[in-house]
Order: C-alpha cells, then sequence, then structure tokens
C-alpha cells in the first residue's frame, strides 16, 4: 500500500487572519488495477460509482471522467475539488468521502480545503442567492446587523442554504456601490440604504415570488 501523502494542519474558517492549508497539495491518484477502497479500477476506469448517491447518472460520469483525467498524474486538490462543484453546483459529503478515497487521502482533510475556501460549497445553492456586503462603507453603516437579522430571520448561516432551498446566504467585501451603503445583493440586484427591517422586506418580496426595484 502506498503512503498516503500529508496535508498541511487546516485552519478554523475564522479568524480572518488564519493561515491558509497547505496548498496546491501534490496528489496522486492510484494506477489502473489498484482498489482504492471504494471499488476496483478496470482497465484504468473507475467501478464502483454505486457509493455516490447525489446527482444523476449523467453526473457520475462526469465525475467518473475527471477522475480518469488525474489518474497517476500529481495536480492540487483544490483544482480537482473545482472541477467537481463545477458538476453538482456545490460537493455533497459522499463525493467528497469518494474523492478522498480516490486521491488516497484523509478525507478530515479533503473536507478541510472544502470548508476553508469561501468559493467551495457544501450545501445546494438556492433559488436565489443573497450577498451581504461587509466592505469597510457597509459595514460602519450597519452591515453586520444586517446580516444577523436575516441569519436570524431565515434560519441559515453565512455560505448555506435555507431548508426550503428559496435562498443561499453569502457575504462580500464589496460591490463598488459605497454610496448606496449599506448593500446586498439578490441574484443580479443590488438594493442599498439598507436597514435590517428594509432587507427582509426585499427578501420577503421573493419569498411571495414579487422583485422589487432595486436601488
Amino acid at each position: 500500500m502506498r503512503n498516503r501523502p500529508k496535508l498541511g494542519t487546516i485552519a478554523a474558517r475564522d479568524p480572518a487572519d488564519r493561515e491558509p492549508p497547505t496548498d496546491p497539495v501534490e496528489t496522486s491518484v492510484a494506477a489502473p488495477g489498484e482498489d482504492s477502497g471504494m471499488g476496483m479500477r478496470n482497465g484504468g476506469k473507475v467501478t464502483g460509482l454505486i457509493d455516490v448517491a447525489s446527482g444523476s447518472a449523467a453526473q457520475r460520469k462526469q465525475l467518473e471522467r475527471i477522475l480518469e483525467e488525474y489518474r497517476g498524474l500529481p495536480g492540487p486538490l483544490i483544482q480537482v475539488l473545482h472541477k467537481v462543484q463545477g458538476v453538482y453546483g456545490y460537493l455533497p459529503s459522499d463525493v467528497l468521502r469518494f474523492v478522498a478515497s480516490e486521491l488516497e487521502l484523509p478525507l478530515c482533510d479533503v473536507r478541510g480545503v472544502a470548508t476553508f475556501y469561501n468559493f467551495f460549497r457544501l450545501d445546494p445553492v438556492g433559488k436565489h442567492t443573497v450577498s451581504v456586503c461587509l466592505g469597510t462603507a457597509c459595514y460602519v453603516k450597519g452591515g453586520a446587523e444586517i446580516l444577523k437579522r436575516i441569519q436570524r430571520e431565515l434560519g441559515v448561516e453565512e455560505g448555506h442554504t435555507t431548508a426550503d432551498g428559496l435562498f443561499t446566504l453569502d457575504t462580500a467585501r464589496c460591490f463598488g456601490a459605497c454610496g448606496l451603503a449599506p448593500v446586498m445583493m439578490v441574484d443580479e440586484e443590488v438594493y442599498g440604504r439598507l436597514s435590517p427591517t428594509k432587507a427582509l422586506r426585499i427578501l420577503n418580496s421573493y419569498r411571495e415570488g414579487t422583485q422589487p426595484s432595486a436601488g
């Protein structure tokens, strides 16, 4: 059995001045004919994909092609996860387990990279993406309070999706609309000069199927 490559210790997502995980991580997918622990490879192709329950058959085929592309070649874990997220729209837990097995990495290290970087998602993306600006101008004018109120009212944390699948909540550092601070973006629409109450009123409009005027 080949020794598993080691990743650096991965810190929690916060605080902002934490050290990032050591990456790109040079990994090597097992060669054709080796057993990854989730299914034998036959002629260089992955078998045993029944362990991946998420997504459609077409998505599982795409996952297989990604693994074939990196088989036997060194490559950064972030690049592999980017391609996988491009297939599913997020990183399902069973897919992360499968990727960890195929790259012969500890699952905790793969999850660590997936949770450290904001561009990776562990939940499906909702119908509407809500981004609250926390740049300097928005922050000093109450952006953080708007975020807290939205989190409390929707019952969702940053980077996650509401239980009904309607909203995915994110934050951003600047939308280039500092004169309208504090600002929130819903999909492609920017809403400014917000208060927590006004922000919730806008989201309720989306919930009711109407789109309020931006600005």
